[in-house]
C-alpha cells in the first residue's frame, strides 16, 4: 500500500508539471504610419511628464516613510542637494580645465 501511494503521488506530480504554463500576452504599442514628428515629440513629452510625476510621488512616499520611522528626511535631502551641487561644480571645473 505505501508503495502504491508513492507511485501514485509521483504520477500526479508528473501530470501537474507536464501541463504547459499559460500563455503570456504581451501588448505592443503601435503607431500609424502617418504619424508626424510633432506628434511623436508630443507623445514623448507626455510620457516623460508622467514619469516625472511618478518619481515625485515616489520620492514623497519615501519621505513620508522616513518621517514615520523617525528619520530627519529634510536634513538628508539638504545634504544630498549640497553633495550634488558640489559634484556639478567639480565637473564644471574639470570641463573648464580641459578646454584651456
Amino acid at each position: 500500500m505505501p508503495t502504491a501511494i508513492i507511485i501514485y503521488t509521483f504520477y500526479i506530480d508528473a501530470m501537474v508539471k507536464a501541463t504547459p504554463p499559460p500563455r503570456e500576452i504581451i501588448y505592443v504599442e503601435s503607431w500609424p504610419a502617418t504619424r508626424t514628428l510633432v506628434e511623436t515629440k508630443a507623445a514623448i513629452a507626455e510620457r516623460q511628464q508622467r514619469k516625472d510625476e511618478m518619481r515625485v510621488r515616489e520620492k514623497e512616499a519615501y519621505k513620508a516613510f522616513g518621517r514615520a520611522v523617525g528619520m530627519d528626511v529634510d536634513k538628508i535631502d539638504r545634504e544630498a542637494q549640497l553633495e550634488q551641487a558640489a559634484k556639478k561644480a567639480a565637473e564644471a571645473n574639470n570641463a573648464a580645465g580641459e578646454v584651456q
